[in-house]
């Protein structure tokens, strides 16, 4: 598995990782349609809710993606300054 990930180009890593970001955010978003659909059948017209309001507003994968976009970016080439990068992005990331 190790020697997987460390045969990875910077391109397939970010392509792995946006994929992820994504699925999971089609999971969340899967999620707040469903909840959103059992809460309305509860409430009055004016009071329901949509599914926005169920979703983060500070949403933490669009600043992966945002970060790893700019690994992908020509001003980033070598392996070193993209784990200069994570390093120095990751506690934005953290709870």
């Amino acid at each position: 598995m190790p020697e997987q990930f460390y045969g990875l180009t910077i391109r397939e890593y970010s392509l792995m990782t946006n994929g992820y970001v994504e699925a999971n955010n089609n999971k969340l978003e899967t999620y707040a349609w469903m909840v959103t659909n059992l809460m309305n059948v509860h409430l009055q017209k004016k009071d329901r809710v949509k599914v926005s309001d169920l979703l983060p507003k500070d949403d933490k994968a669009s600043k992966l993606k945002q970060a790893l976009a700019k690994t992908a970016s020509s001003k980033y080439h070598r392996e070193q300054d993209v784990m200069k990068l994570l390093e120095a992005n990751s506690g934005k990331f953290n709870g």
